[in-house]
């Protein structure tokens, strides 16, 4: 098994394979920050550039909607942005023991918020679980 950092540096596999050939980050005219981030990236597709930022663009992202046949199958109630319909902080769905968390419960499209979501989603599971196995109430 490859490390993430041989990963990381082909592009073609592994992580970085379905965000970008490389990545620019800007150190706004550092020198010094540009400095110690390049002993870093040495042989990656990571680049450091110390130009000034002249001003941010403002990206819209499109809507995004479930692309699988189990949310109709299973007929996943919507939110208004599209995305499916979950209530935190367990993030489960009218099924019991089924869950929807990370992209799909969220216009927010961010690792943090995935992963956050998807915490809890586990820890709810793992409460079903025991509940069932122990013949508990379940609190979720």
């Amino acid at each position: 098994m490859s490390s993430i950092n041989e990963a990381t540096r082909n592009p073609t596999t592994g992580p970085m394979k379905l965000l970008s050939k490389e990545v620019t980050t800007f150190t706004n005219g550092s020198k010094e920050v540009e400095a110690q981030l390049k002993t870093t990236t040495i042989n990656s597709p990571f680049k450091i550039e110390s130009r000034h930022i002249a001003r941010l663009v403002d990206r819209i992202s499109p809507l995004t909607y479930p692309q699988w046949e189990l949310s109709q199958q299973s007929e996943l109630k919507l939110s208004h942005t599209s995305d499916i319909h979950a209530d935190a902080p367990a993030y489960e769905r009218s099924s019991f023991g089924m869950f929807a968390v990370g992209d799909s419960i969220s216009p927010f499209k961010i690792v943090s918020y995935a992963i956050a979501s998807g915490n809890f989603a586990a820890v709810a599971a793992a409460t079903q679980l025991q509940a069932e196995k122990y013949n508990h109430f379940s609190l979720v």
